[in-house]
């Protein structure tokens, strides 16, 4: 196995009874292995150094399923990005023998890349070093992707804290003990505190809601359908039933899912009306009676967010060749999806004022009310994502 490992995935397979390929591999970009790591270095059909890659000595390398009864058929080989390639097909065979291993394949993906860029020990989770993941009591990526996690779902939101709590309560406990990374339990902890950050979604920003609700009132004074005042006393409500929580969180956090998934709930109703809270916006909406919008907002909100994601990508030379519109490219100075659809919408605008037959008069109506959106964007900080949002 390598460094980009985690026996997280190892024993998620052994779980679900599926057949694990045991893999050996070395040189290959993070997050494109996930974690197979054996139990044992005998697991591995021999001794073996850790950077050797199998290939079948007879045909193109297809696989590199390696086990006992075949390891005579194979011979040593470098690493290659065919290797990539065929761990890619390994799981994806494993993902059609279970359809539940799509879901915790890409939340691994996930976390497991953000981890080697982060480090959360400082610097010091030694991720380069392929032969500790062999080490039957190193349980190193274990702790610090359950943290990540634990982490991120505290960050997002300061109130999920008294979620959070009781989940490093028994991590600290599976580390007291020396439990071996093919115990079941790591992989449970991991599986559950990934659902609960995916229940959690609606909270993430939720600290910021009342400077983004009063900063919208202030700046769209007549067109709120709503009261700060009004929104606050329904948050101070949700915040005291959140507080009662706590000690049946602490006690049993699986029985007290439900109400935290029901109180999630009400607070998503409750920024709603401010993300949906002026007036032209609710005309809106009425008018379109047979498309869900919202539905259709949220998505594309979540789509941009992931493009946003993928910036990098977006600056390389053969994309900006091959993009037909230049607007329709991520930009250095688009801080979050509102600025990218109130840019996008500004060169439509620009580009249906040079069509033929277009009525000039409407445009410069619609132009003046792009400008207010874009003047008022630009005194609504980034973190302020409910204001945002009703920009958006």
């Amino acid at each position: 196995m390598t460094s980009t490992g985690t026996g997280i995935l190892t024993k998620f397979f052994n779980q679900r009874r599926i057949a694990l390929p045991v893999v050996v591999a070395a040189g290959l970009a993070s997050g494109t292995l996930l974690g197979l790591r054996p139990t044992s270095a005998q697991d591995r059909g021999g001794t073996l150094a850790w950077h050797q890659v199998f290939q079948k000595a007879d045909t193109w390398p297809e696989t590199m399923l390696v086990s006992r009864r075949r390891y005579r058929r194979w011979r040593v080989a470098g690493p290659s990005d065919m290797a990539v390639h065929a761990v890619d097909l390994a799981l994806r065979r494993m993902r059609v023998a279970d359809p539940q291993f799509a879901v915790y394949e890409q939340r691994v993906r996930r976390d497991w890349s953000q981890l080697r860029l982060t480090d959360p020990n400082g610097g010091k989770t030694k991720l380069i070093t392929p032969l500790d993941w062999f080490n039957s009591t190193n349980t190193q990526i274990d702790r610090a992707l359950i943290r990540l996690v634990l982490d991120r779902m505290q960050s997002d939101c300061a109130i999920a804290e008294l979620i959070t709590a009781p989940f490093r309560a028994q991590l600290a406990e599976l580390q007291r003990e020396n439990i071996p990374p093919d115990d079941p339990r790591w992989l449970q902890l991991y599986c559950t505190v990934t659902d609960w950050e995916k229940d959690l979604e609606p909270l993430r920003g939720l600290d910021t809601f009342r400077d983004s609700a009063q900063q919208i009132a202030r700046q769209f004074a007549g067109e709120c359908v709503y009261t700060p005042d009004a929104l606050f006393g329904e948050l101070e409500r949700l915040d005291g039933r959140w507080r009662k929580l706590r000690e049946p969180l602490l006690r049993n956090p699986d029985q007290a899912r439900p109400q935290v998934v029901k109180l999630v709930d009400q607070y998503a109703a409750l920024r709603d009306r401010v993300h949906f809270g002026l007036r032209p916006v609710r005309e809106f909406l009425a008018e379109c009676t047979t498309l869900d919008m919202k539905a259709e907002w949220r998505e594309q909100w979540a789509n941009l967010i992931g493009e946003l994601q993928r910036r990098d990508w977006y600056r390389r030379p053969e994309i900006r060749r091959q993009t037909l519109r230049r607007d329709a490219l991520i930009f250095d100075s688009d801080r979050d999806p509102t600025d990218v659809v109130l840019r996008r919408t500004r060169a439509l605008l620009e580009e249906l004022k040079r069509a033929d037959g277009i009525d000039c008069d409407a445009l410069c109506a619609y132009g003046k009310r792009l400008d207010r959106l874009e003047r008022i964007a630009r005194t609504i900080a980034p973190r302020l994502v409910d204001a945002r949002k009703a920009l958006f």
